[in-house]
Parts: structure tokens; sequence; C-alpha cells
């Protein structure tokens, strides 16, 4: 029995020791270098249309034990400084140890342009219609891609039960935290059946100031009349910096008129 007891205390002896050196071991072994990156300290200034790719520019990373550690540098977070297409961006990288180091810097977007809307159909209703206004908007920006169903609208009222002209304002906000308001008008009108059906290519563009706007390139068909017959009324005075209406109308051979609304919105 003696025997069995000395023979119990050796072993656990034996594991202990091998407990301690395994944990030597490893203790060691351990990683105690931290990952090192660098930015450069001038801003960088690239295209949105460049991707994350174009972000890395210049930002290295290594570590004492994994070495060059640069392909492994990833975009971790892009905020906005408050000025239109000024930007913080933060870089990381980590080690196999997974130890983490980060860095930032200001980068620049030499093309940016706030959120952009969109509609697909005029904001143009006859009465009794079903009014369903989000369905023919949309928005886009250069950073976010498509952000419509962030679009926010503010309507006092909306109803095609009588004829009338009806503000909205339509509010998005891309991941900068960069908002672009506007506001246009929903028009509910009593319309003659068998008036002309004009269709545009687009509803609503963006265009620099000054720059040639030719009215007729945005007509795409008319249903129960002839495009030869279209014309276009622009405000007087031509365009004006904001938002433009510009109204076509065409008459049928029943001399019918129809009309829709394109709105030009000038930078």
């Amino acid at each position: 029995m003696k025997r069995l007891h000395i023979t119990i205390f050796v072993l656990l002896a034996f594991s202990l020791v091998l407990l301690v050196v395994s944990s030597g071991v490893r203790l060691l072994n351990k990683d105690h270098t931290l990952p090192v990156i660098e930015c450069p300290q001038q801003e960088l200034r690239v295209s949105a249309k460049d991707g994350s790719d174009a972000l890395l520019q210049g930002v290295t990373a290594s570590d004492g034990k994994d070495g060059d550690l640069t392909d492994s540098i990833v975009v971790e977070q892009i905020t906005g400084t408050g000025t239109a297409g000024k930007v913080t961006v933060t870089y990381a990288v980590a080690d196999r140890d997974h130890h983490v180091a980060s860095c930032s810097r200001t980068v620049i977007y030499t093309d940016y342009v706030p959120p952009r809307f969109s509609l697909s159909l005029p904001l143009i209703y006859d009465m009794g219609e079903n009014l369903q206004v989000r369905d023919r908007l949309g928005a886009t920006d250069m950073i976010d891609g498509s952000l419509t169903d962030r679009i926010k609208i503010n309507a006092s009222s909306l109803s095609t039960s009588y004829a009338g002209t009806f503000p909205i304002t339509m509010e998005v906000t891309n991941s900068l935290g960069d908002t672009s308001t506007l506001t246009l008008d929903v028009v509910v009108r009593d319309s003659d059946r068998g008036a002309p059906e004009i269709k545009l290519k687009q509803y609503l563009v963006y265009q620099k100031q000054g720059a040639e706007f030719d009215a007729s390139a945005y007509v795409d068909s008319v249903m129960g009349g002839e495009t030869d017959n279209v014309t276009a009324s622009v405000p007087d005075g031509g365009l004006h910096p904001g938002v433009n209406q510009v109204t076509y109308s065409c008459i049928n051979s029943m001399e019918l008129t129809g009309t829709t609304t394109l709105y030009v919105i000038v930078e």
C-alpha cells in the first residue's frame, strides 16, 4: 500500500513538472511584438470611382515576428469630416497572434458629389389614381451606391381626391453624414381621356450651371400623339441655379393636350 502511495506521488510530481515546463515553453514562444502600421502625413487625393484599393496608397505595415504585413492592411472605417469630399480613413492590420495596430489619415475625393435623387416616372397622377410616391423615387451615392431605402419623405397631405399641387420634401443621408434634400411638386390632375402620354428618358436630371440644355434630347416616345408635335417650356430667362421645371406638351389630332414634367437641378 505504501508503495502505491509513493508511485502516485511520483506520477503527480512528474505531471506537475511537465506542466511547468510546457507553460515555460509557451511563454518563451509567445509573440510579444506588436505590428507597426505607418500612414503618410500628407492628404491623399483620389477619385471616388477608384475603389478601396486606391485608399491604401502609401500605407505599410510590418511585424517583428511575421515580417511584412502590408498586404494584410484593411480599410477599417471611413468617416466624414464635415467638409464635402474630405474624409478620415482608418486602417488596421493584425499579425498571426491577433495583435492589432491602426492609423488614420485624411483623404480627399476629388470628384465627390452629395447623394442624388432620381425619378423613374413623373410625379403626376390622375384624380382617383393610387398615389404611391415612394415607388418612383430613387437615390444613389458615389460612396454607398443605392440609398433608395433610406429616403425620408415629408408631405403635409397627399390625396388624389381632388386636383391640385402638393409639395413634398425628400431627404437622404449617406454613410459620411452628408445629407441631400429636395422639394418637388406632386401634381394631381383631371386629364382628358385619349390625351397624348409623353414618355421621357429621365424625369429628374442634374446639370452644371452654364452647361447647354437640350430639352428635346429627353423625349423618348408619345402614346396617342407624335413626337414631332412635342414642345418644351423652359422657365423664363432660362435655367437658373436650383430646381427648374421643364413642361412638355403635345396636342394630338383630336385637339387633346398631354403634358409631363422634367425636373432639372442646376448646380
